[in-house]
């Protein structure tokens, strides 16, 4: 364990010098602390405080593994943890890094960033990808990873392409911003999670339930706008159900994924799509007309599921506006809606695939079955 002296604490702990490398490898801790009335003192009274660098990188550092935290209490690149010179580079595979009082954990000077690559790395109390670096939104990571909350204080840095086992709701908004596959497992109150407000998928997002989760699984949303807005693609893989209020009374089987929104599911943009392969999917509260599914440009494609909205008189499941393709193989529509019979930009058209067909369900509604 490395740390800085109580009498020196402003003193660099690691110099990298402008021709050599260094690789941290290992289990060890670098530790900077200053006492809070100590970091006040002397950030009143030096205001140029370019020496007080835990660690200077001037040629390169590779990190790989350690623990550091790092204390800095100025809100200025002149006091971050790890300072990379303007010909320095820094790469960061792994590690766990902290900052206990939510400042810089790396910086350089201004208007001469250095070569800096996050690609891995579990942090507290600071975003590598958008830390408002002296007043800017400063990204540090390489285009194919992104950072994923992993607790309300906790990111880790991650491939856009990782599989997760989430349980929490900070992961499970995580992946829908930045891509990957959700496997959703059961939380002490059982599998529920909770969205606040709209999100958009850019990246390919993919939602499921993990092999360790009970049958049932459960997203509220209490936005009050389209829960999903599509310009990649979005795919619903195992059994998720999606609504608003208990839809027993207009769906014959318990539900295996259930997505309640008071809105809208998903509006689909050109170059989005939307992939459901199951669950059941329930939109609008208190006779609210909503429709569950929007294409606006992009593609939608239903495999499987159970779809229903609280005024079941309405016909609105699925709207179409533009050029994108609905295409549905199979499904139960538990209102006034037949996928046979769609107003798509004035003209009415069948959304039902080839060698399927609609037909009337014993309980209301239609049914897409195969030939």
């Amino acid at each position: 364990k490395l740390t800085n002296s109580a009498s020196n604490p402003n003193s660099a702990l690691i110099v990298v010098g402008d021709d050599a490398t260094l690789t941290i490898d290992g289990s060890g801790s670098i530790e900077t602390l200053v006492p809070e009335a100590q970091a006040t003192a002397l950030s009143a009274t030096r205001a140029t405080f370019n020496t007080a660098f835990p660690i200077v990188v001037n040629g390169t550092l590779r990190i790989k593994g350690g623990d550091f935290t790092l204390n800095s209490f100025a809100t200025s690149w002149l006091n971050c943890g790890i300072y990379v010179g303007p010909n320095g580079k820094l790469i960061v595979e792994d590690g766990t890094f902290r900052s206990p009082k939510g400042s810089f954990i790396f910086g350089h000077e201004l208007g001469n960033r250095p070569t800096i690559e996050i690609v891995g790395g579990r942090f507290e109390g600071y975003d590598p990808s958008d830390n408002d670096f002296d007043g800017n939104s400063s990204n540090y990571l390489e285009p194919e990873y992104a950072s994923y909350y992993v607790a309300e204080n906790e990111l880790v840095v991650a491939e856009r392409t990782t599989e997760w086992e989430v349980d929490n709701n900070y992961l499970l908004k995580s992946i829908i911003e930045n891509g990957g596959t959700a496997h959703l497992v059961d939380l002490a109150e059982g599998c529920y999670y909770e969205l606040t407000e709209s999100m958009s998928v850019n990246y390919p997002v993919t939602l499921d339930i993990s092999n360790s989760a009970d049958a049932k699984c459960y997203i509220y949303f209490n936005g009050n706008d389209t829960m999903f807005r599509c310009y990649s693609d979005l795919t619903i893989g195992s059994p998720i159900t999606f609504g608003q209020i208990d839809p027993s009374d207009v769906m014959p089987k318990e539900p295996l994924f259930y997505l309640e929104a008071v809105s809208d599911i998903a509006t689909v943009y050109e170059g989005g799509s939307l992939t459901v392969n199951n669950g059941e999917y329930f939109g609008g509260t208190d006779g609210v007309t909503t429709s569950l599914f929007n294409s606006r440009g992009g593609d939608i494609t239903i495999n499987n599921g159970a779809f229903s909205l609280d005024d079941i008189e309405s016909n609105n499941t699925i709207t179409v506006e533009g050029e994108g393709q609905v295409i549905i193989y199979d499904g139960d529509f538990y209102s006034n809606f037949d996928p046979a019979n769609v107003n798509v930009n004035g003209e009415v058209v069948s959304l039902v695939a080839p060698e399927r067909y609609s037909v009337a369900l014993l309980k209301g509604g239609y049914g897409v079955k195969k030939k």
